[in-house]
């Protein structure tokens, strides 16, 4: 986990959208907190041609850093069937 002030500096996620196979699926809220966050999406399905999902997240607003115009996400941690 970064430091307090590391946190601080740097602009953190606001909005993450969430495409599956190039759609959009939906739009993540953050809060601005350094505690893990969960969000419960629902089954994403599977390709019927057996080829694996295609996930995409984009960072569509920001918190504002105090010092820093960049934007990074540590982790992403995925819970559920035929998670790998």
């Amino acid at each position: 986990m970064k430091s307090e002030t590391s946190w601080k500096n740097n602009n953190r996620v606001r909005k993450l959208k969430l495409y599956v196979n190039g759609e959009l699926k939906g739009i993540l809220n953050l809060e601005d907190s350094r505690t893990d966050q969960v969000f419960k999406i629902g089954t994403l399905g599977h390709n019927s041609n057996g080829k694996d999902l295609v996930l995409r997240f984009e960072i569509a607003a920001i918190y504002k850093g105090d010092k820093y115009n960049d934007t990074a996400i540590t982790e992403i941690y995925f819970d559920g069937i035929d998670v790998h």
